[in-house]
C-alpha cells in the first residue's frame, strides 16, 4: 500500500538538489581531495539521491531545445524517480522500460547518463537506438555533445579519436 503525500501549495516546493560552485583551489592537493569526495558522491550517491543525478545536478549542463540556451538543469521530481529507477534496475542488474509522455525530457536525461558513464566509468560503452537514424545523430549532437562539452576542464574525459588506435 502506498503513502499519501499532502502538499502545502501555499508554500514552495524546497529543491531536491541545488548546484554549489566548486571552490577556488588553493592548491593542487585541495583540488584532488575535493574531486575524490566528489566521485564518492557519484558513485554512492547522497541519501535517497543516486550519484548519477548528484553528477548531473553538479557537474553537467543541457541544452534548451526550443532557444538553444545552455544551462545547469534544475534538480525535478521526474528526475529523481528516474535515477532513482535505474539505480534499483542496475542494483538488481535488470533492465529498466520506461514508458512515458513527450516533454518529459528522457532524451536529455540519457544524454547525461552517457556523459556520467563516461566520465566515471571510463572506457564504458552507451548504446542508443531508434527507429530513425536522424534521431540518433539529433540526441548525440544536441544532448550527449552539448553536456560532455560544458564539462569543466578539471573533469572533462579524455575523447581517444578511432584513427588515434592503432
Amino acid at each position: 500500500l502506498m503513502g499519501v503525500t499532502i502538499l502545502d501549495k501555499s508554500k514552495p516546493l524546497s529543491p531536491i538538489l541545488l548546484y554549489k560552485e566548486k571552490p577556488d583551489f588553493k592548491n593542487q592537493l585541495e583540488k584532488i581531495r575535493y574531486y575524490e569526495q566528489q566521485k564518492k558522491h557519484w558513485l554512492e550517491g547522497i541519501g535517497e539521491i543516486p550519484g548519477t543525478l548528484v553528477h548531473k545536478t553538479q557537474e553537467q549542463k543541457i541544452k534548451n531545445r526550443n532557444t538553444g540556451a545552455i544551462f545547469r538543469p534544475e534538480c525535478r521530481d521526474i528526475d529523481l524517480m528516474i535515477h532513482q529507477e535505474i539505480k534499483v534496475s542496475r542494483d538488481k542488474g535488470e533492465a529498466l522500460v520506461i514508458i512515458k509522455g513527450r516533454g518529459i525530457g528522457l532524451s536529455c536525461e540519457m544524454g547525461c547518463l552517457a556523459n556520467y558513464f563516461m566520465r566515471v566509468f571510463p572506457g564504458s560503452t552507451s548504446l542508443f537506438t531508434s527507429s530513425e537514424q536522424s534521431k540518433i545523430s539529433s540526441l548525440f549532437s544536441e544532448k550527449v555533445m552539448t553536456t560532455f562539452n560544458s564539462y569543466d576542464e578539471d573533469i572533462r574525459p579524455t575523447v581517444k579519436k578511432l584513427n588515434d588506435t592503432k
